[in-house]
């Protein structure tokens, strides 16, 4: 078993790497409550178009415990 990893697969990670920071630039984090973690304009929409309702708590939950909206991070 094991061997080495396909370089396809090390290509696809980095991809998916890359496409996050440009998202995390470009986006300013809203996270709800839950952990929930939405990415959101100056204009106070997320990519996701659900509201940003409550507070946010992006500076209080750190990234591994949040769950990324799977519409705003596509």
């Amino acid at each position: 078993m094991g061997g080495a990893i396909p370089p396809f697969f090390i290509y696809e990670v980095k991809m998916r790497n890359i496409e996050k920071e440009i998202l995390l630039e470009t986006y300013r984090p809203w996270v709800k409550k839950l952990g929930q973690w939405h990415l959101a304009d100056d204009d106070g929409k997320t990519r996701c178009g659900k509201p940003m309702l409550g507070n946010n708590y992006a500076k209080y939950i750190p990234e591994n415990e949040r769950t990324e909206c799977p519409d705003c991070f596509k």
